[in-house]
C-alpha cells in the first residue's frame, strides 16, 4: 500500500476552505501516500458554476499527469472523518462516495438509488425512499448511481476514461453528468455509510443521520 498514491483535491473560491476542512484532510489515516492540493482555478466570473467543472478537470489532469492512483475530491465546506480515504479505498469500487447531506434546498443524502441493470439513469436520493435507505444502512454500503464531489474517491481508470463536463446544453451539474457518464461506461459506484461527513451550510454543520439532520 505504501506505493499507492492519492491526490486529495479541494477546489475553492472566495474566502477559501473552512479550517475544519483542511484539518480533517490533514488528519486522514491512510496506509498509502497522499498529497493535498487546494485549487483556486476559477477561470469564469465569481459564482459561475462552470468553475466547478474547470476545477475538477484540473484535478483530473493533475492526478493523471502526476501518476496518482486515484483522486479524492473533498469540497471546501466538508468535514471528513479520519478513516474516509482508507474506507473508500477499501470499497475497491471505481468510484466511492462518502455520505453527507446537500445544503441547498431540503437536506437530502447524496446517496442516489441505483436502478437495476440495464438502466443507466441516475436515481433519486435514498432520503426519498425510506425502506431502501434502511436496507442500505443495515448493510453499511450500497451500490449507487451517485452523486456529488463532497467526499468522493475516483480511481485512475475512471479518470483516464471520463473527463468532467457540464450537462449538455447547460452550464451546471458537473457531478450529475459525471455520475451519468460512469453509469453509461459501466463503472460501478459505491457509497460507504461509515464515511459520514459534515457539510457546512453557512451557519451550522449538517450531519447525515438516516437522511435527516442529526440533533
Amino acid at each position: 500500500m505504501e506505493d499507492v498514491r492519492v491526490l486529495a483535491f479541494t477546489a475553492t473560491y472566495g474566502s477559501g476552505p473552512r479550517p475544519e476542512t483542511l484539518e480533517s484532510v490533514a488528519a486522514l489515516a491512510w496506509e498509502g501516500r497522499f498529497d493535498h492540493e487546494v485549487s483556486w482555478h476559477n477561470p469564469y466570473p465569481a459564482g459561475d458554476p462552470r468553475n466547478v467543472t474547470a476545477q475538477m478537470e484540473r484535478g483530473r489532469q493533475m492526478a493523471l499527469e502526476g501518476g496518482y492512483d486515484a483522486l479524492l475530491s473533498v469540497e471546501h465546506d466538508m468535514r471528513v472523518p479520519p478513516n474516509a480515504l482508507q474506507r473508500l479505498w477499501n470499497l475497491q469500487a471505481p468510484v466511492a462516495y462518502g455520505v453527507y447531506l446537500f445544503r441547498h434546498g431540503t437536506p437530502v443524502l447524496n446517496v442516489y438509488e441505483r436502478y437495476p441493470a440495464p438502466s443507466v439513469n441516475v436515481g433519486e436520493s435514498l432520503s426519498l425512499h425510506p425502506a431502501a435507505l434502511a436496507r442500505a444502512l443495515r448493510r453499511g454500503v450500497a451500490e449507487v448511481s451517485g452523486v456529488g464531489f463532497g467526499c468522493t474517491l475516483i480511481r485512475r481508470p475512471v479518470l483516464e476514461a471520463i473527463a468532467f463536463r457540464n450537462r449538455d446544453g447547460e452550464s451546471n451539474g458537473a457531478d450529475m453528468t459525471f455520475a451519468m457518464d460512469c453509469l453509461r461506461a459501466g463503472f460501478r459506484q459505491m457509497a460507504d455509510f461509515g464515511v459520514a461527513c459534515g457539510h457546512w451550510d453557512g451557519g451550522r454543520w449538517l450531519e447525515p443521520c438516516a437522511g435527516r439532520i442529526a440533533p
